[in-house]
């Protein structure tokens, strides 16, 4: 049994288990910590069948999954890379497989991967190309279905083999009607750093008759 310990301050996070009977024994699983900011309350821990457990953790500066004993002891883990991991997609653990959404090529996108439960391998990328990917799996993993769309694609649907290989594309939208109506511009996706040197994303939508030895007006909207 586990729950979740936070202070007002919400930066120390402490999972603790205990007798669920009794509610003695209790003991602390894993201690997570942030001086800087709040640690976020996350959905675990998610519990395997020989009683270890997954934990998300922005430990490393990104969101990832670490594999803990029952006890809470790490054992290793189990996505690691410059992008975080957002949602557990499905669990394998007959064949010691995990598959996760995360953000590899751009924070407002989304790709798939599969990494092993027994971190013996480097997370595998499954969705090819950037923008927002969605998957549904079938029966075996032997094949998936990804639904794609970016800011230049309306969407299209693909069926891939186990590793990503695009096998065939069985739908696309086309792009509305309506839009041949106005002259619009083409986004851009930049990346620069804030004056603490923090690295932060946007898009950049010029005009559609853009010319770079011009100078044009900014118009920048916040989110405050």
């Amino acid at each position: 049994f586990a729950y979740d310990a936070l202070s007002g301050e919400q930066r120390p996070l402490k999972p603790l288990a205990a007798d669920p009977a009794t509610g003695e024994g209790l003991t602390v699983l894993v201690s997570e910590r942030n001086d800087r900011g709040w640690v976020d309350v996350t959905d675990g821990p998610q519990w395997l069948a020989d009683g270890s457990f997954l934990w998300w953790s922005d430990r490393s500066g990104f969101r990832h999954l670490y594999r803990h004993r029952a006890d809470g002891t790490l054992l290793h883990p189990v996505t690691s890379g410059e992008w975080d991991v957002r949602a557990v997609l499905k669990t394998d653990e007959e064949k010691r497989r995990i598959y996760v959404e995360a953000n590899a090529d751009q924070v407002s996108g989304s790709q798939v991967f599969r990494a092993s439960l027994d971190g013996r391998a480097e997370p595998v990328r499954l969705t090819r190309g950037g923008g927002t990917h969605q998957v549904t799996f079938a029966p075996g993993d032997a094949f998936f279905l990804d639904t794609v769309s970016d800011a230049t694609n309306p969407g299209e649907a693909r069926v891939c083999d186990a590793d990503g290989q695009v096998l065939r594309v069985v739908a696309r939208l086309a792009p509305s009607p309506a839009a041949a109506e106005y002259r619009l511009g083409q986004p851009r996706f930049v990346a620069f750093k804030a004056r603490d040197g923090y690295p932060l994303e946007g898009t950049l939508l010029l005009p559609p008759d853009y010319d770079p030895a011009k100078r044009y007006p900014v118009f920048c909207p916040v989110y405050a």
